[in-house]
Formats: structure tokens, sequence, C-alpha cells
């Protein structure tokens, strides 16, 4: 681990790079169906509690988020999976100025991570930048297209994200428990979920659970 740190500041020592043109990006999963909850008292000795969740629909959404070490957030990006834009994938409630793409199976791939660097960089015009990622071999095609643009891309070690990477440290697993308790709440309060959650609804969820923005903005005023 101490020679992932060097390594890192090393390369930021090297390049001259401020902390707001240090840059965090990474992808969570939100599960609607075996989420974990509270806990409960049963019978002794009793296997299964029934929990009242939804039916048909969505079984996971996943979005992609973005900090830098001088506690900047840029608004979430959302993944579905389809190939279509529908009506309902968008909501008037979503996270201010978010955004939405579409995956074979709802998960970032090559292609989607490729454009959503591609986003970013014409987003941030300040240069050199460093991006730090996980090591996934679908960033590869992102880490070539950042090379050509004075952007380096700082891999985490493998096996190492769970103590190394900003966001899953800092800010997803305080979401995670927040959002998990009010995913239950939704699912307890609503009389109809044989239709199951569309994705306009869960976007809603997804801001007025989190405050998500609020988060990363508030909270994350450290050094990555």
């Amino acid at each position: 681990m101490d020679i992932h740190f060097r390594n890192f500041k090393k390369l930021q020592d090297d390049l001259k790079v401020p902390p707001e043109n240090i840059y965090n990006i990474d992808e969570t999963k939100l599960e609607l169906f075996h989420v974990k909850g509270p806990k409960v008292v049963v019978q002794k000795g009793q296997k299964r509690v029934e929990r009242k969740r939804k039916g048909k629909g969505l079984r996971h959404i996943s979005f992609v988020v973005c900090i830098n070490a001088a506690g900047k957030a840029l608004p979430p990006t959302f993944l579905f999976a389809g190939k279509r834009v529908t009506k309902n994938l968008m909501s008037k409630d979503a996270p201010e100025d978010c955004e939405f793409m579409l995956t074979d199976k709802g998960y970032m791939d090559s292609a989607a991570w490729l454009t959503y660097i591609q986003r970013f960089l014409s987003k941030v015009k300040e240069r050199p930048l460093i991006i730090v990622t996980d090591g996934h071999k679908t960033r590869d095609a992102a880490a070539l297209y950042c090379a050509g643009e004075n952007v380096e891309v700082f891999r985490l070690q493998s096996h190492t994200t769970h103590c190394t990477q900003p966001l899953d440290v800092s800010v997803f697993a305080v979401f995670k428990q927040k959002w998990n308790k009010d995913f239950d709440t939704f699912c307890a309060e609503s009389k109809d979920l044989n239709n199951g959650v569309d994705r306009a609804t869960i976007t809603a969820l997804v801001k007025g659970s989190s405050m998500l923005l609020y988060v990363l903005n508030s909270c994350l005023n450290r050094p990555l």
C-alpha cells in the first residue's frame, strides 16, 4: 500500500496537478430485490422472513459518480438495461443535471465507459488532469483515449478498492445505508407493486433518499 500512495504522490508532483484537477470516478449498483434491511424479531428456528418487495420490473440500477480532491461533485449518470430511450427514462424529480445511459445489462461496459469519459472531458477543460479509477478491463479503451488528451489515468491496485477507492470509502457505504432504509420504507408503503418500480421513480428515489449531491459536496472536503 505504501508503494501505491508513493506512486500517486510522485505522479501528482511530476505533473504539478492541483487537487481540483484530480478526479475519482466510480460506478456502484443498487439492488432492488435482496436489499439488506433492519434486524427483526422472529420465532426461534425460523429461517425465512417474508418481506414486502416489488414484483416485476427493475432488479437493479447502476450509476456513476465523479468527485475531485477539492470536494466538487459532478451530477451522477444513471445506467439502465435497454436499447431505446423511453418516456419514463427520465424523471423531473431526478437529481439536477444528471444524465442517463443505456447498456445491454445495465452495467458499465467498455463502450459506455469511453462515452462517459468523453462527455466528462468535454465538460472539464482544465489540463493536465488525473483520473483515479479501478483497473477493470472495461477502462482500457478510455485510458488510451485519455493519453491523447493530456489526462493521466491512475488505476488502483487490484483487490484494494475497498480501502483505496475514495468514493467507496467516503460516499457509497453511507449512501447505501440510507438508500436501503428508504427503499424498504417505499416498498412497505406502496399499495401496488405488481408492476414494479419504473426508472423515473427510481431516479427520484435516489435523489430523495440520499441528498446525494449534498453528501458529495459537503462530506468530501478532504484530499483523496
